[in-house]
């Protein structure tokens, strides 16, 4: 989720708030957003496919033939290694997943969230 931003965030400081008011709103970003807004981690949705695709590999650790669904994903993670003296760039923290068959799957998330990076790692490049 990215900071909402009025049009003309680059000039706050040096117009007054009366002359971005005309360009936007002047309103700041609330910085007591309910916790599981923050990390994705601790959002019930998020949890409740973990615990999801956790069982499934339990129930199906000596057979995996018996997975009826078509993806799953666990504990997908990419770093790419530090350079120019920069430290390594986490992409993918974690993602656990599964998609069933026959089922439509969209990935949502902002820009630099991880999206592509996933599709690219599931696709083998």
């Amino acid at each position: 989720m990215g900071i909402p931003r009025h049009p003309a965030f680059c000039c706050e400081g040096i117009l007054p708030d009366e002359t971005l008011e005309l360009c936007g709103s002047t309103e700041r970003p609330d910085d007591e957003a309910p916790e599981n807004e923050r990390t994705p981690a601790e959002r019930e949705d998020v949890i409740n496919e973990e615990n999801r695709v956790h069982a499934m590999l339990d129930a199906a650790a000596d057979d995996l033939s018996e997975i009826s669904d078509s993806i799953v994903v666990h504990q997908l993670r990419k770093v790419y290694p530090a350079a120019n003296g920069n430290p390594p760039k986490v992409a993918n923290k974690t993602v656990t997943m599964a998609v069933k068959h026959g089922e439509c799957m969209g990935m949502l998330g902002p820009n630099g969230a991880g999206k592509t990076t996933c599709i690219n790692m599931l696709c083998g490049f």
